[in-house]
Formats: C-alpha cells, structure tokens, sequence
C-alpha cells in the first residue's frame, strides 16, 4: 500500500516513487532517479568529480504521486441508541399529534411513534388506526353488528375516512381514520375509549408510555391504573403499580431500566428497521 510504503521511505531516509508494471507508470522515472542518487552519492565522496565529469548531473527529482495520499480518516463516536427520553411534556402537544384518544368527551392528542415503542397493544392498535395495516391476531373490529375478524376488514377503502369502525376491545371502542380536508389539513385518527375506563388511569398509563416512569399517584388512583393495565397487557406497568400499593415503590428502578432496554429495542425494530409511522422515506 502507498501509505506503507511512505512510512518505510520516511524511516530510512530514502525518496519514495511509485512504480507500476501493470500500468506502466513511473517505471523510466524511478530507474533515472536511481542512477541520479547514485551519481550524485559518489560526487559528494570524492570532491574533485565535482568539477569533472559529474558536475552537471542534478540530484533526483520528485515524483507526482500516483495515488493521492489519502487524508487522515476521521474519528467518529457512534452514540449508543437510548430511549431513555421522557417524552411525557409530548403529551397534549399538538405538535406532529396523528392519533387523538377520546374518553369522556375529552380529546388527548398522541404520537403513533412514542405510543408504539412503548407497548405492544399500542403498537398492534395504531397500525390499524393509522396506516390501515394488519399486524395483529387478537385484534377484531366490529362489522354491520358481528365480530369480524380485523384480517377480513379493509382498513383502506375510502369510506374509512369518514366512517366510525367498532372495534371488540375491552378498552377501545371504535377509531376514525386519519383523514384530509379540502384545503389538504390533515385531520389526526381518533380513537374513542371506553367510557368504563377512568380519565385518571388512561392519562397516568400514556404518561408511563411516554416517560418510562410513572408520575406521582394519588391513593385512589392505584385500582383503576392497576386494572387497565391487565386489560391493556403491559405487565411492567402491573408490578410497578403493585410495589407502589405496597410502599416498595424503590423496587420500580430495576423496572424502568428494562423499560428503558425494552424501548430501545422496539425502536431498532419497529420504527427504524420496518420504518413503522415513517412518513418520510430517505434513500
């Protein structure tokens, strides 16, 4: 390699030229320039061929270097991916919302993205809700009074757009997709909660799939918050309320960081890899 090469030159006090048989490069040059240094050694040993013979013979010429000495490469730190970020202030910003849950009469606006690295239930609802895709097995919509089954449901026929799906969940009512007006706004997807869930709980678990953590609770909230997350099948959420109850809420460390661990996967997987709610797309 050049780069070896050089560095050998530089330790022996010797030029460096580049030759090529192949590319017939250099191959006159470095031969001329060899005689030149040998002429040129022998004139400065003895002084009177100074005058002689070899007065006109010129020391070796430089060489234009055949391949540009490449630059020092960069050094650059890859920063290792953690989504241990609370996002908690996102909520009810209405900046980039394109999910609005609706309980009680009551409109939270949501990020897909923050909703799906944080909870598979979540991740399964929203692809149906917001891109119209079936990722799930458990999830049924609700069709002219009938469970129907979500893989033999369009979820991306125009009249979607406009009109209210049932769906058969415990927690999740119905969804309206995501739709545009004649002006191209884009009107958020709407999902309508159970009115059997309390407006405490549901805020207090979108804080913990946010945040990673769980905000101060009151006393009373514990059952609720407790209750929809068996329903909702976030088990980390369960025991963090359990130790909570118990007064072991020190206990709920080593459960944030696998929360923390568990997000950065989901993020990897979900939205980087499979490029899940990307609505840009980078080449």
């Amino acid at each position: 390699m050049p780069e070896a090469g050089r560095n050998v030159a530089a330790k022996i006090g010797a030029q460096y030229y580049e030759t090529s048989v192949l590319e017939e490069f250099g191959l006159e040059h470095v031969f001329m320039n060899m005689i030149r240094a040998a002429l040129v050694g022998r004139r400065s040993r003895h002084f009177y061929l100074a005058v002689g013979p070899l007065k006109n013979v010129e020391p070796p010429e430089l060489q234009e270097p055949h391949l540009v000495p490449r630059p020092p490469m960069p050094t650059v730190l890859a920063s290792q991916l953690s989504a241990n970020i609370d996002f908690s202030p996102l909520i009810g910003n209405s900046a980039f919302v394109d999910v609005v849950f609706d309980i009680h009469g009551v409109p939270i606006g949501a990020h897909a993205a923050c909703l799906a690295m944080s909870s598979a239930v979540f991740c399964d609802l929203l692809s149906i809700v917001v891109l119209g895709e079936d990722t799930s097995d458990t999830v049924k919509c609700c069709s002219n009074g009938r469970d129907k089954d979500v893989n033999r449901v369009d979820c991306t026929e125009t009249s979607l757009y406009h009109n209210c799906v049932h769906l058969d969940h415990p927690v999740f009512k119905s969804f309206i997709r995501l739709s545009l007006t004649d002006d191209d706004t884009l009107v958020p997807a709407k999902v309508t909660v159970s009115d059997t869930v309390s407006l405490s709980a549901f805020r207090v678990v979108l804080h913990f799939l946010y945040a990673g953590t769980l905000p101060p609770l009151m006393a009373h909230w514990c059952p609720d918050v407790y209750h929809l997350a068996e329903v909702l099948g976030m088990p980390s959420l369960v025991q963090a309320i359990a130790h909570i109850s118990t007064d072991q809420d020190f206990l709920n460390v080593e459960i944030y960081r696998d929360i923390c661990k568990e997000r950065c996967s989901r993020a990897r997987c979900k939205l980087l890899q499979d490029g899940l709610f990307s609505g840009i797309c980078l080449e």
